[in-house]
């Protein structure tokens, strides 16, 4: 049964400072939360100790507890969910501290990580950097980001050029851009990776133990039981959910890459499945067909999760993002690619011998 305090929870708690590139938070709650949060957020965020020297009392403060507060300047906030248990906080506007009210264990680490990674998206967001729905990896340096709708084949490309090439892993479907020193750079967040169960059948002959994230990825949404884990055929015969939520870190361990934080952006891809196609097809593309196809994927609402956050913040950002979208389309070069599922990996190689 939930416990309630007119306080905030303070016995055997630990704490943390997760920064983004302009800002911070603080992160309050139980040693092993915070150890998993920090697992979680190392590859993309800096994290420090929280002491009496750097101690803030401006930054926002995010506290896992299932010890409930009754104060009335809390706000009970609750988000229905079908991939997990509704999301319930408990806001203090005044002070910009919110509770996620959640037991120990995976649901209240990664409430508290959708927390943490909607606030500081806000902080970047009124900077003026972009967002695209894309995905992003490091090829010997260059920035290869895919970019397109759901199912055309981002996160597909994404894996097989992790497992083909000299890829390593940046972003999938949540690329920002900054400018710095003139350049265009491409980072990601700490999230969960949606994989198709038709990608993992397609790469497997060349990396068997991808096929074993199916049955032991360890989010805690592989085993809720809800519409998104219904079992669908394969092309193996066997019947499989649809797709499976996989953490970063384990994606690029099955299949032998690594993780950057940043990388500069230098072509944008736009893949699209073909199974006519008996070899992979990449077209350079001018910058008028490239404008008309990457706007519709500038993510002008990449704030709107959390819809309170938008009392606490003025957007002063949007020319920056103007400047850097037509900056983006000045200087990167633009390809149209057509694959079938079966050429992920020759799709792969084509990328990497053309671009990289």
């Amino acid at each position: 049964m939930d416990k309630h305090s007119s306080s905030l929870p303070v016995d055997d708690m630990h704490s943390v400072y997760i920064h983004g590139y302009y800002s911070s938070v603080m992160v309050v709650s139980d040693e092993k939360t915070i150890n998993d949060l920090t697992n979680l957020c190392r590859d993309f965020l800096n994290i420090s100790a929280v002491s009496a020297k750097n101690h803030s009392h401006n930054v926002p403060i995010i506290i896992g507890s299932d010890t409930i507060p009754i104060s009335e300047s809390w706000e009970r906030i609750v988000y229905p969910s079908e991939y997990g248990p509704d999301r319930i906080l408990f806001v203090d506007h005044s002070t910009r501290k919110i509770l996620i009210a959640e037991p120990v264990g995976s649901w209240r680490t990664l409430q508290m990580l959708r927390t943490i990674r909607n606030i500081l998206r806000w902080e970047v967001f009124v900077a003026g950097d972009l967002f695209l729905h894309a995905g992003l990896v490091d090829i010997n340096g260059s920035g290869i980001a895919y970019v397109g709708e759901k199912k055309a084949g981002k996160t597909s490309s994404i894996c097989a050029a992790l497992l083909t090439t000299d890829s390593r892993f940046v972003s999938n479907d949540d690329l920002t851009i900054r400018v710095e020193n003139g350049h265009l750079i491409g980072y990601g967040w700490p999230r969960t990776v949606n994989v198709r169960t038709d990608t993992v059948t397609a790469l497997q002959q060349s990396k068997p133990e991808f096929f074993k994230l199916v049955a032991e990825a360890k989010h805690p949404s592989n085993r809720w039981p809800d519409s998104h884990n219904q079992r669908v055929m394969c092309s193996s015969n066997q019947n499989f959910p649809s797709f499976i939520w996989v953490y970063p870190a384990e994606l690029t361990k099955t299949l032998g890459s690594t993780t950057t934080r940043e990388s500069q952006v230098k072509a944008v891809i736009f893949p699209h499945f073909d199974d006519s196609v008996d070899k992979p097809y990449l077209r350079e593309i001018d910058p008028t067909e490239a404008a008309a196809l990457i706007l519709p994927h500038i993510e002008d609402k990449a704030v709107e999760n959390d819809p309170f956050l938008r009392d606490w913040y003025t957007d002063t950002g949007k020319e920056t993002r103007v400047d850097i979208a037509e900056r983006l389309l000045r200087t990167a070069s633009f390809f149209r690619l057509k694959q079938s599922m079966t050429l992920l990996q020759e799709a792969s190689e084509l990328v990497q011998s053309t671009l990289a």
